[in-house]
């Protein structure tokens, strides 16, 4: 979908936010020293142009309190699944393209860090299309593109349509469970407890 909606006309609930930043979401934007990658809300009216329905449930573009409410954001998807899961359906739907290049080059892979929430996700998804994986096959960083360059055929585009609703198919089955990826939900007055507590590597805003 990508169109840019004014902020007033959504009703923001949760943005998922990390430490490092994220080269693969391109509207990431800094908020308490963290990285927010996306939000999930709901929609307040119901907006024909963009075929939105009220109360329908909306992945967008990073939204914070800070932010003047009368701005835009983007939305990215409309999504049927409960709210904490549809947070995660734009790394979902990037884990299904990363898998759909590796079945293509059909070579053995593993992961070199397999603590992030992104690859949680990965390893589950991998289990279900039997990827190949091997101590001694290409070792894959998520963030360090020079690692997985041998086996990427095309960009990685995390919003590819297809791959987006796979997302949302492995979610409704069960193949990704949200189980393995248990993040702190945070607001803003207490983010600096959780900070120095250890626990701000990845979390969740709950406004």
């Amino acid at each position: 979908m990508k169109k840019l909606i004014n902020r007033k006309k959504l009703h923001n609930l949760m943005t998922l936010a990390t430490e490092q930043k994220n080269f693969f979401f391109n509207d990431t934007i800094l908020y308490k020293e963290l990285y927010c990658l996306f939000s999930v809300s709901v929609v307040n009216e119901e907006i024909p142009s963009l075929h939105l329905k009220k109360g329908q449930k909306v992945v967008t573009s990073p939204i914070t309190d800070n932010q003047d409410e009368y701005g835009c954001c983007k939305v990215y998807s409309t999504f049927d699944v409960d709210v904490d899961s549809g947070l995660f359906l734009p790394i979902i739907s990037l884990v299904n393209e990363f898998t759909k290049q590796i079945l293509l080059s059909d070579i053995p892979v593993s992961l070199a860090d397999t603590h992030g929430m992104m690859e949680k996700i990965m390893l589950q998804v991998w289990e279900f299309e039997e990827v190949i994986q091997s101590d001694n096959g290409v070792k894959i960083e998520l963030q360090n593109p020079v690692s997985w360059k041998s086996i990427m055929e095309e960009r990685i585009s995390w919003d590819n349509y297809d791959s987006f609703t796979q997302a949302e198919t492995l979610l409704k089955n069960g193949v990704v469970t949200m189980d393995e990826v248990t993040l702190p939900h945070v607001h803003t007055e207490n983010i600096e407890y959780f900070r120095k507590a250890g626990l701000s590597k990845e979390v969740i805003f709950d406004w």
